[in-house]
């Protein structure tokens, strides 16, 4: 989060909603009193190759059972 008029930024932590950004940009800045505070939008997830579980069980083989 920064400020437009003073230039001072904050780090945002955590997922925050499109809700929650636009209420702190309406707040003024705790350190100007200017309302001209900007989040930015969060970076989009990256895909990761994840392996299901159903590729885990289809990679083994059925156990035999004796009879």
């Amino acid at each position: 989060m920064t400020c437009g008029s003073c230039d001072r930024s904050w780090k945002m932590t955590g997922n925050w909603s499109a809700l929650a950004r636009e209420a702190v940009e309406s707040r003024p800045c705790p350190s100007c009193g200017a309302y001209t505070l900007n989040c930015p939008e969060p970076e989009p997830l990256k895909a990761r190759g994840r392996r299901y579980p159903w590729t885990l069980i289809a990679s083994v083989e059925p156990a035999r059972v004796s009879g």
